[in-house]
């Protein structure tokens, strides 16, 4: 005879058992992390990525030292159109920490924090992009 009573215990029995399994699938949060750190090597940064970055490092902080993404993009290269990679300047200036703000017209990207001297950044992009005929000029 078929007990349905029965059955019915043990599908219950057995979404536990799958739900406990399911749980216990993925990495924990310990490997999560590590994970995450050793990826974080392989991570590849753009060209644009990286100019703002260097000029991350270099600004010395608050509105005061403020720049446009055509600021921005003369200091990669002096050929390099604003109106074609504009939005990716923009998105690489987010990355590296800018936060922008409108005024006149214009919007301009600045290092959040209290200015500590005068320097967007900007030259120490131009000193990556020279070349070396360049820097040995003292261009």
């Amino acid at each position: 005879m078929f007990d349905l009573f029965s059955v019915t215990d043990k599908r219950a029995d057995l979404a536990k058992a799958l739900v406990k399994a399911q749980a216990s699938m993925g990495p924990t949060p310990e490997e999560s992390r590590m994970q995450r750190k050793a990826n974080g090597d392989f991570q590849y940064l753009d060209w644009f990525t990286q100019c703002a970055q260097v000029a991350w490092d270099a600004n010395q902080g608050g509105r005061r030292n403020r720049f446009t993404v055509s600021e921005f993009a003369q200091a990669i290269d002096h050929n390099l159109s604003v109106q074609r990679f504009g939005l990716s300047l923009s998105s690489a200036l987010h990355t590296a920490g800018f936060k922008r703000y409108r005024s006149g017209g214009a919007t301009y990207y600045y290092k959040p924090g209290d200015s500590t001297g005068a320097g967007t950044g900007l030259i120490q992009i131009r000193a990556l992009t020279r070349t070396e005929l360049e820097q040995k000029a003292g261009i």
